[in-house]
């Protein structure tokens, strides 16, 4: 069951608010925990109409501050949006609530999973919240189509990938903004192995992008080599839209690229 606490419409001083964002409280059992939800509708919005939806990670941190400032761009300058946009938010320690939520479980003996830690490694928990609770939530209470959307920045990206590797498809689209995937020793790959092992179907586009100069915090090096990895299996029907921003670093390019790739949802 989740359970839903209406509060104040959010706004940010850094923009001009043109599509409103309401923000509400829900708790997930699947967690344990409670987030905030940032639900964005279309000027044009009608419940008879069948809108795609974006979800989207860290909705009260810097990238998700940065894509509600690239949609409402987008309808000052004209271009009229249709599209539904939930944001995610943890409340609390940040620091430890994403390692919590979006972060891989360790391995044991080759194919067991665990976590020996509360606040680390609880992906399938927050993976079981989107499949079970919010996604079924807003599709009762919303006018949306099945062209769903993830994005994730730094672990947020990580989460992306492991809800790609998953064998049900609950995205259309994962966009994966300099993703950790160098987190406990790169073992993302276990959950492809894992999960797709008797499937080589996935339909969908993977949006990857890393800065040129995120050398030191691993992630450039591990986002080339997982797209050399994909491009070598047998997904014909996974579009990988891979970019290397030159000169940029782990946060100066996430807006321009928003801005990019939701022109393309």
């Amino acid at each position: 069951m989740l359970f839903i606490v209406s509060v104040a419409s959010c706004s940010s001083p850094q923009f001009t608010e043109v599509l409103v964002t309401k923000k509400q409280v829900i708790y997930s059992e699947h967690v344990q925990d409670s987030f905030e939800l940032y639900i964005t509708l279309p000027k044009k919005y009608s419940t008879t109409s069948s809108h795609p939806v974006v979800y989207y990670l860290d909705a009260n941190l810097k990238s998700g501050k940065a894509l509600r400032k690239v949609i409402n761009q987008k309808e000052l300058a004209g271009d009229t949006v249709q599209t539904i946009f939930i944001g995610i938010g943890h409340i609390g320690n940040y620091r430890v609530l994403r390692r919590r939520d979006f972060v891989t479980p360790h391995i044991q003996q080759g194919d067991s999973l665990y976590s020996d830690e509360t606040n680390y490694g609880h992906a399938q928990n927050f993976y079981s919240f989107l499949s079970y609770e919010l996604i079924p939530l807003i599709e009762r209470n919303y006018g949306v189509s099945k062209k769903r959307t993830l994005i994730g920045h730094s672990f947020g990206g990580l989460f992306a990938f492991y809800s790609l590797f998953q064998k049900e498809q609950l995205f259309q689209n994962y966009v994966a903004l300099s993703p950790s995937l160098w987190v406990n020793d790169g073992n993302i790959y276990y959950f492809e192995k894992k999960y797709r092992k008797d499937s080589a179907a996935i339909d969908a586009t993977l949006f990857m992008r890393a800065g040129s100069r995120e050398t030191i915090n691993k992630i450039l090096g591990a986002c080339n080599s997982m797209n050399d990895f994909l491009n070598k299996k047998p997904y014909s029907n996974l579009q990988i839209d891979y970019k290397i921003l030159e000169g940029e670093t782990h946060n100066s390019y996430v807006e321009k690229s928003l801005s990019e790739i939701v022109n393309k949802l």
